[in-house]
């Protein structure tokens, strides 16, 4: 799994993915890494995002959503990252890029 190969601050994953779902990559994810992840869907059940925070995801996101709240969210969980130990990887600023939409 590529995500796995790299260095990464943070993972955001749809729940809705080619091949395999978005919970067998978190679940794929977290047997191997403490890396944050973000998961967003379209798919409106509430259940779904249950079981994606259940799971271990670190926020759950509904598609259609704002870009600047996904930022927010994106911010918020590196700030909760920063406070481990292994985590002074974590980017400080977020990209300027996921504002242009």
């Amino acid at each position: 799994m590529l995500v796995l190969e790299q260095i990464h601050d943070l993972v955001i994953l749809d729940v809705m993915l080619l091949g395999m779902n978005g919970f067998d990559t978190l679940r794929h994810i977290l047997a191997k890494s403490q890396i944050p992840v973000i998961m967003f869907t379209a798919r409106r059940d509430d259940v779904d995002r249950i079981v994606g925070l259940e799971m271990g995801a670190d926020d759950y996101l509904p598609k259609p959503f704002n870009p600047r709240e996904l930022v927010s969210r994106i911010r918020a969980v590196c700030r909760r990252f920063e406070t481990r130990a292994d985590s002074s990887h974590l980017p400080r600023k977020i990209p300027s890029y996921l504002f242009n939409s």
